[in-house]
């Protein structure tokens, strides 16, 4: 998304991973993609540009940046430590090097955990695919949308689910995504009798989700990980979704005034947010209007914005 638009201010980017592709991705974006470049590569690139922007930092691919000192600047998504918290010994290295250039934190959560001053920007989302359309029903309740593995919660929102029941509240719920915890939640699903409430929709493209989101009153995103931010919260708020989502982490600021948050793991807590949500009326309401002023500022072309007067500040340093 960031590529895309800072191609649409008049930028030349380049874009270098070390993942493999799709025939077809010279068509869908307008920028080159440099797969699994050699030294002597990376080496040309560092020439190139007026700024080395990395996404994450990659000890492979500062080491050329060693020898050719253009202005660098690192985007900092996640933690540099084990998921225990446990800092190894490439996770040093990586917060040492943030001594090396600028640094910009997708989150307050993120900058605290580094050892240097941070920008904080946060991450944008695709408003082109995420938007209201009021043209379908939104007779669904419930909606996750993440991988099936532990640290995403699904089992806490089942868990959840089973609570609601016994109070006589049965909503729908429906589960997008894919993941080895799959059979797990549906073992647990059976046991708990809410076979009829739950619907596995499985991985689909993001139009697809997008239309999803529309039917849906509630998001739900019960991560028991301290997410670094979230951008499928703004996914949900832009298709008109109430939110529960965890407090710990970057999360609650990706939700915003948009939702209700708990602590992360705490079925009954966020039981209790699902309930404030699904009594009629409901307990609470968000401001509509503060949550368009959220979504502006999280437009890709605003935060790409953002980024474009920090590479500038950096390059002219």
């Amino acid at each position: 998304m960031l590529a895309q638009a800072w191609g649409k201010a008049d930028c030349e980017v380049k874009v270098v991973c070390q993942t493999s592709g799709i025939a077809e991705e010279r068509e869908a974006f307008a920028f080159e993609i440099v797969r699994f470049p050699t030294v002597g590569q990376l080496l040309q690139l560092l020439h190139w540009c007026d700024v080395y922007v990395q996404s994450c930092i990659s000890l492979k691919g500062i080491l050329p940046w060693l020898l050719v000192r253009k202005p660098l600047v690192m985007i900092h998504h996640t933690w540099y430590c084990h998921p225990n918290g446990h800092l190894r010994p490439q996770d040093w290295l990586k917060l040492q090097i943030t001594r090396l250039g600028r640094n910009i934190a997708v989150s307050e959560a993120i900058a605290a955990h580094l050892p240097v001053p941070a920008q904080v920007i946060e991450n944008p989302y695709a408003e082109d695919i995420f938007y209201p359309q009021p043209e379908i029903k939104r007779d669904r309740t419930l909606i996750f949308v993440g991988r099936l593995v532990s640290d995403k919660g699904a089992d806490l929102l089942i868990a959840a689910l089973g609570r609601l029941h016994q109070q006589g509240l049965t909503p729908d719920l429906t589960l997008i995504g894919t993941g080895p915890e799959r059979p797990t939640l549906e073992a647990q699903i059976d046991q708990l009798n809410l076979d009829e409430q739950v619907t596995f929709a499985g991985e689909l493209p993001p139009q697809e989700v997008a239309g999803r989101l529309c039917q849906h009153r509630i998001m739900v995103i019960p991560s028991r990980w301290q997410e670094p931010f979230g951008i499928v919260a703004l996914e949900g708020l832009a298709c008109g979704c109430w939110l529960v989502g965890s407090n710990q982490g970057g999360l609650s600021a990706a939700i915003g005034p948009g939702g209700l948050t708990f602590t992360n793991g705490d079925v009954v807590a966020l039981t209790a947010q699902l309930t404030r949500l699904l009594t009629d009326p409901p307990q609470w309401q968000p401001d509509q209007q503060a949550i368009a002023t959220h979504l502006r500022h999280h437009q890709q072309q605003t935060v790409a914005q953002l980024y474009l007067d920090c590479f500038q500040q950096q390059y002219w340093r």
